[in-house]
């Protein structure tokens, strides 16, 4: 998704996503090799223009990952926050602001911690990185530093070293779509 806002201090608004695999003795982070910056960061994206951030983070986990909602616990603080109207959205567990000298502008993200003991039902997207590859904190550590997303480091060791001291519910809970944009439909496909 290109910047919606691209005058100079405009603010885009993005989300991401920290998805940690269990299913194994030592616990691993998805990253993925950005087509753009040539770095491992964590999937996320823009928010397209007339949705929620929650809907964001569910075209981006489709897109970039190949998870649906139904793989997933968002990891939660407790306790759980009361629902207001019998609805709630999860807790981000980071809230950035970053400038980008390059474009001029910022980036407002929500960074939303997920865990898993699958691997992705779906294909990714044929529009996104296709280098994608786990990471356990002992890898993690060993990427050269001009490699990886170095704003992303600190997060991703507290989530690697102490997933479990967080509350794990399911994704699906958080869904308000009733059904997907018809933009995505190739993606289940």
């Amino acid at each position: 998704m290109p910047h919606l806002n691209v005058a100079p201090g405009d603010h885009d608004h993005t989300v991401s996503m920290y998805i940690v695999n269990i299913a194994q003795a030592e616990p691993r982070l998805l990253l993925h090799r950005h087509r753009v910056a040539k770095r491992w960061f964590q999937p996320g994206g823009h928010i397209e223009a007339q949705e929620t951030y929650w809907q964001a983070v569910i075209h981006e986990l489709l897109e970039e990952t190949g998870f649906e909602l139904s793989q997933l616990d968002v990891l939660q603080p407790f306790p759980l926050l009361p629902t207001i109207n019998g609805q709630y959205n999860p807790v981000p567990i980071m809230v950035r602001h970053q400038r980008y000298e390059r474009l001029d502008h910022f980036h407002d993200d929500l960074g939303y911690a997920f865990v898993t003991a699958q691997e992705p039902n779906l294909p990714l997207s044929p529009e996104e990185s296709q280098e994608v590859d786990w990471f356990t904190l002992t890898e993690l550590a060993s990427i050269p530093a001009n490699d990886v997303n170095p704003d992303m480091l600190p997060l991703a060791r507290e989530l690697l070293s102490d997933w479990e001291r967080w509350a794990r519910v399911p994704a699906t809970d958080f869904s308000t779509l009733d059904r997907l944009p018809g933009y995505l439909s190739p993606l289940m496909n």
